[in-house]
């Protein structure tokens, strides 16, 4: 009998606890019930660090309410016997991050569980020694993490079968609404605006997206169609943080040099963002040895999700239209669903990789009857967040990955 290869799933952007570590006792600044937008802000300097300092934030555990469920039965289901464990990780990360900061971490962690697979005797035994290889689920920017880990690895990644699970491969309208509005406050949104993977989510599918004329009919990585407030944000940020004193004065020379660097800290990081995109669309599982069957990649439909944004100019630069009628779709399931669906945060036409995978579509009407705790949860968010708790999606996984 070969046993299933150890798991590691890679969690979803904000869904990683962080704490600070520099205080003591350390302090939880990140959770489901707190969001210390304050604390969690990173530098406009230096966007590996916080931009209040001293501080040492590091990610915690992972969002149990999401999460903890699917794990649990995973680790169940894929053993063969109480004395036999199929080992199950959970890899919190700092979402903040670049996704090849987070990669790189990744990588290091795949090696370590392999590493530590190999101690197992019933694993040992199995020949797992030879093999050494693992399976990675993903879940909406975990399923990006995890593709641009392998696209950077290639043949050398060990790596047998991969899920994804609401991975938002051409971005999702919703990290556009979190940098322009903010989904809760403006704090959140003056922190988004300085979080480099926010960018990492922005849409590049074709449908529902619509260029005025008089701007460049280019793509969202273009800093020339970006609303002038984000930059602002950001040179405001060099006012007040900025270890130079010569930006924080209240000059007119002050204010050019801060609004040229608030601009290049933008470029730099749609830049970044898109080039981690041209990867993800331009990425081949064949070349890391994955046939189209081990790749199991679940899509979420029939949820109300914004669908459509509208880039139009005016006298202060470009503007999005994020308010009118037309930029949500309806409730209803589509079957076989279109582009104007989704599963509440990622449209249809963003969550179908450009690669050849093995797709199943999954809806709200998907819970079973004795899924109640469940349906409550769903029905008060979005099908999105809380897909990976449903009963037809952990059948999905545990016989993909046995």
């Amino acid at each position: 009998m070969t046993l299933p290869n150890p798991v590691i799933f890679v969690p979803g952007v904000t869904a990683t606890d962080l704490r600070d570590l520099y205080a003591l006792p350390p302090d939880k600044v990140w959770s489901l019930l707190v969001q210390n937008y304050d604390r969690v802000g990173l530098h406009p300097e230096d966007l590996r660090y916080e931009a209040q300092q001293p501080a040492q934030v590091r990610p915690d555990q992972i969002y149990e309410i999401a999460y903890r469920e699917m794990v649990l039965d995973l680790r169940h289901d894929l053993s063969p016997a109480a004395d036999q464990p199929v080992p199950v990780y959970l890899f919190g990360y700092d979402w903040r991050q670049p996704l090849e900061v987070t990669q790189a971490r990744l990588k290091a962690f795949v090696a370590e569980v392999i590493e530590k697979t190999c101690l197992m005797r019933h694993y040992a035994a199995d020949g797992y020694l030879q093999r050494r290889k693992i399976n990675l689920i993903g879940h909406s920017m975990g399923g990006l993490v995890i593709t641009g880990y392998l696209a950077s690895e290639g043949a050398a990644a060990p790596v047998e079968r991969v899920a994804t699970l609401a991975t938002p491969f051409k971005g999702s309208f919703e990290a556009v609404e979190k940098l322009i509005l903010g989904t809760t406050n403006r704090r959140e949104r003056e922190a988004a605006r300085l979080t480099p993977s926010l960018y990492y989510l922005i849409p590049s599918m074709t449908q529902g997206i619509t260029i005025g004329p008089g701007l460049p009919q280019t793509d969202m990585f273009d800093p020339a169609l970006w609303q002038r407030g984000v930059a602002d944000t950001l040179a405001e940020a060099l006012r007040l943080r900025s270890a130079d004193p010569a930006l924080a004065k209240d000059t007119q020379a002050a204010q050019a040099a801060r609004a040229a660097k608030a601009n290049q800290v933008l470029a730099e990081l749609l830049a970044q963002a898109r080039d981690h995109r041209k990867r993800i669309d331009s990425f081949d599982p064949a070349a890391c040895g994955l046939q189209p069957q081990d790749w199991l990649c679940v899509i979420g439909t029939g949820d109300r999700t914004r669908i459509r944004l509208r880039i139009d100019d005016s006298p202060v630069g470009p503007t999005f239209d994020l308010t009118s009628p037309d930029t949500v779709s309806g409730d209803e399931v589509i079957m076989p669903p279109n582009w104007e669906s989704g599963d509440g945060t990622v449209p249809l036409a963003g969550a179908q990789p450009n690669f050849a995978v093995t797709q199943k579509v999954v809806s709200r009407k998907d819970w079973g009857w004795l899924e109640l705790k469940d349906k409550v949860l769903d029905a008060g968010a979005a099908l999105h967040g809380i897909l990976p708790n449903m009963n037809k999606v952990q059948d999905l996984l545990r016989n993909h990955l046995r």
